[in-house]
């Protein structure tokens, strides 16, 4: 009858167990699609205490990764809302309206890979022309390097627009026309060095 009464107890003790360890594993179940598997190896009533143990030490290890795995999306999360480190080098920004052009005689002249300080033009190379008014107030010449926004990389004066434009710059696109057609014309912040 002890033994009987011994075993009931236990089985209540393991059961009690087993049900706070369930209750562990469907709140970790729920923060992440990692422990799915493990979540559904339900821990049984006749599990013994070193079973229990080792699954217990996988719970606060999956749990260790879990937070850790949250510290990197918060990371990123951050970083996307933060300045590219290379705007942080240049002085000033501007506001402007961006057009795109391509090396076609229609779109510039009778030589279409010379620009307006007689430099030779490529496509692939990251140019941009720019109306006078601009080269006037900002002193974006022959070379300077500036960053367009939404645009990787950094693009270097090269050219001049008609005297018509202003607040403008014309984005270099070589050869291919549809590309120019999807940028359009928008508007852009411009950063300066």
């Amino acid at each position: 009858q002890k033994a009987v009464i011994t075993i009931k107890k236990t089985q209540k003790k393991l059961s009690k167990v087993t049900q706070e360890a369930n209750k562990k594993i469907s709140k970790i179940k729920r923060r992440s699609k990692a422990i799915v598997k493990f979540a559904s190896k339900k821990l049984q009533e006749n599990t013994t205490a070193k079973e229990y143990q080792s699954k217990k030490i996988k719970v606060v290890k999956i749990k260790r990764v879990l937070q850790k795995r949250q510290k990197i999306n918060n990371k990123v999360a951050l970083t996307k809302f933060k300045k590219p480190k290379e705007i942080k080098h240049f002085k000033k920004k501007i506001q402007v309206i961006a057009t795109a052009y391509t090396s076609h005689p229609g779109q510039t002249d009778k030589t279409p890979f010379l620009a307006a300080w007689n430099n030779k033009i490529k496509p692939g190379m990251k140019i941009i022309a720019v109306s006078r008014d601009l080269i006037k107030k900002y002193g974006l010449t022959n070379g300077k390097k500036v960053k367009i926004q939404g645009l990787p990389g950094l693009y270097t004066v090269r050219d001049k627009m008609n005297k018509r434009f202003r607040s403008r710059i014309d984005i270099y696109m070589g050869l291919n026309k549809k590309k120019a057609l999807q940028w359009g014309k928008r508007k852009i912040v411009l950063y300066i060095q």
